[in-house]
């Protein structure tokens, strides 16, 4: 069995055992005790990790973890998937509110002898939260892949970095196919969406760049994982003007290829973070 095969099959077999709700056999059985967990800033450790997901139970009767994608290559596996139910119990201090909310993320695993060694997730968190409060739907969605070449996925994400970093906006769009589709929290959007939200990140942060951290290919997947830092110098920025602050976050963000564009995308950043990097 391929790297690749034993990464996905770990993995999987982690994400999917939220299902039986033992985290503690779960941990002991896929997440090494030496584990390096990037998530906020490496702060968010393996205790921490399995002791805020155990709060998932209680809260949602009707929990459920649902894996929607995975690619990988070598001992890295990126996996988007869903989770959550309906809220019948207190969650990060919200009472019962009955709504059903539903959380998507995509986090990359590096995987070692059958245990997850290395963690890095992206998830809207906030939102979530909101679903609680406010009702939000989320969407979520997924095509049929159409083979492609692992160099071509590649040479893809080099153009891609390498046209953010000189905030072509045109290049951008261009590597998008016309019916280019991204499942967003709110519903999906189209090409005009992207430009929309890119140009005006780019004309709030001049200087903003992007390094990539991971690149996954797989199939027609493109997972790219990355670093975004910049300085809030531009114009406003969700109604803040401008402050003269820098910000930086990670996304991870996963690619669906046909005929050598992209097609649809699914992804999500920790706008709240960015925004309390301005204050």
């Amino acid at each position: 069995m391929s790297d690749s095969q034993t990464a996905k099959d770990t993995a999987r077999a982690f994400y999917e055992s939220y299902n039986d709700r033992d985290l503690d056999a779960s941990f002991e059985k896929y997440v090494s005790t030496e584990l390096v967990n990037h998530v906020m800033g490496g702060a968010y450790d393996r205790t921490a990790w399995l002791a805020v997901d155990r709060t998932l139970f209680p809260a949602f009767d009707d929990f459920g973890l649902t894996v929607l994608d995975q690619v990988a290559e070598g001992a890295k596996v990126a996996t988007r998937y869903r989770l959550g139910g309906t809220h019948t119990g207190e969650f990060s201090g919200i009472p019962a509110s009955g709504r059903t909310a539903f959380l998507t993320g995509t986090a990359v695993d590096r995987v070692e002898d059958g245990h997850i060694v290395e963690h890095w997730a992206d998830l809207d968190f906030a939102g979530f939260l909101q679903q609680l409060t406010d009702g939000v739907p989320t969407t979520t969605g997924i095509t049929a892949a159409t083979p492609t070449t692992d160099e071509a996925l590649r040479r893809l994400a080099d153009e891609h970095f390498r046209l953010a970093n000189a905030h072509d906006l045109d290049g951008l769009v261009a590597l998008h196919a016309p019916d280019f589709v991204s499942h967003e929290p709110q519903g999906d959007v189209g090409i005009e969406w992207y430009r929309e939200v890119i140009g005006a990140f780019f004309a709030a942060f001049p200087d903003a760049t992007l390094t990539p951290v991971n690149t996954v290919v797989d199939g027609d997947r493109l997972v790219l994982h990355f670093e975004t830092v910049g300085t809030h110098t531009g114009t406003e920025f969700y109604g803040i003007p401008a402050t003269g602050k820098r910000v930086r976050f990670a996304e991870i963000r996963v690619r669906r290829i046909e005929n050598g564009r992209i097609a649809e995308h699914w992804g999500l950043y920790d706008q709240a973070t960015v925004l309390g990097q301005l204050q």
